[in-house]
């Protein structure tokens, strides 16, 4: 899907936002809509790849609804889609909290090592300071 100049689209609380996928996302990430994503999961589950090289699609929602999807190497850190994230609007990865079943993401850890499957979802929560008097 990542390859050249190829278009792709993010479908974003109903409105869709279309970028390049060479200038807005790495290797390891691919954006789509949620259609063209199943189907490529479908295919990808008939490969059998031993490697771990096969991709994933994670959906990553913050607290307003917005909705973010994306297809990720099994393999890659999971700095990249973190990364990925705060690419669009630039945003700071550190001023937010990514969350998979109530478990805090370390960046480091892989879809695989996370036991992630497909169109999983991951919570991204801005940190907050304060609370003391």
């Amino acid at each position: 899907m990542a390859s050249g100049n190829q278009r792709s689209t993010c479908h974003e609380q109903g409105s869709s936002q279309e970028y390049s996928s060479e200038s807005a996302t790495s290797p390891d990430v691919e954006e789509g809509d949620q259609d063209t994503q199943e189907e490529e999961s479908e295919e990808e589950n008939t490969k059998s790849n031993d490697d771990g090289s096969n991709r994933i699609a994670l959906i990553v929602t913050d607290g307003v609804g917005i909705e973010r999807q994306c297809s990720v190497k099994r393999n890659a850190p999971m700095r990249v889609v973190l990364e990925w994230y705060c690419r669009n609007p630039k945003r700071d990865v550190n001023s937010f909290r990514f969350l998979c079943d109530g478990m805090r993401i370390d960046p480091d850890e892989t879809p695989l090592q996370l036991g992630l499957t497909d169109n999983d979802i991951i919570e991204a929560h801005h940190l907050q300071t304060g609370g003391f008097r």
